[in-house]
């Protein structure tokens, strides 16, 4: 943790929301000031694939997706390459693979006010 940065409790409270477009899944609240985003392998599996990050910036004013995926994902419909950033708004749409078929597609990303 770096010298004036707040520290970070279980309890804190969620600044946006992850709702995926399939209702298998749960939506994603996002507390943390980073945070990154997995998938299952398969169904059954426990081994899980980190695809993306989520990081708000320390002005609270700006927030970025990170590709950790080693396929591409698209944003907004623009492809991201592996280690790429952009920025995110809310209403964005993160899907995990290059043509819209991923099998994590969050159709929406809620930012709380606060």
């Amino acid at each position: 943790m770096e010298t004036g940065e707040p520290s970070r409790t279980a309890d804190e409270s969620p600044w946006a929301k992850l709702v995926p477009s399939n209702t298998k899944y749960s939506d994603v609240e996002i507390s943390s000031k980073d945070m990154v985003v997995s998938s299952e392998t398969t169904c059954t599996s426990e081994i899980k694939n980190e695809w993306c990050k989520i990081t708000r910036s320390s002005d609270l004013c700006t927030t970025t997706v990170q590709n950790l995926s080693s396929n591409t994902i698209t944003v907004d419909g623009n492809v991201l390459a592996k280690n790429g950033t952009t920025v995110i708004k809310c209403g964005s749409e993160i899907v995990s693979g290059p043509d819209a078929e991923g099998e994590l597609l969050f159709i929406d990303i809620d930012f709380y006010q606060g």
